[in-house]
């Protein structure tokens, strides 16, 4: 997906990612470092590891305020669906989401609807 595809950032987002082998140990770490990450605030970095379960956690914060941000989304959001009504076989790479990269394979019934051709 290219950065036009993409939704804007908000100003703060946490990504946890927690891996083990058994599900009951991985759910039990992905409370905790939640836990953790209340605790330490926006500047909390943390990477653990071992046998049973290893993960890390990273925040990332964008210098945006709610309205900046809401305005982005709403702008992004349009965009989105003006490209989405224009599409059809023969759209350029990237013009639209319903296109898979460079494979161009495309969504039938989304170019069907878009085109009128899907109405009953």
């Amino acid at each position: 997906m290219s950065d036009k595809t993409k939704p804007p950032k908000p100003a703060y987002t946490v990504e946890i990612s927690v891996g083990g082998c058994e599900w009951e140990r991985v759910a039990a770490e992905l409370l905790r470092a939640a836990e953790h990450v209340v605790e330490h605030g926006p500047d909390c970095r943390s990477v653990w590891g071992g046998a049973g379960t290893h993960g890390h956690v990273h925040i990332t914060r964008r210098d945006v305020t709610p309205e900046q941000y809401n305005a982005e989304l709403s702008a992004w959001f349009e965009s989105t669906k003006s490209a989405k009504a224009e599409c059809f076989d023969d759209c350029p790479p990237g013009h639209c989401a319903c296109h898979d990269g460079e494979a161009r394979t495309v969504n039938r019934t989304h170019t069907a609807d878009a085109a009128g051709e899907g109405d009953a």
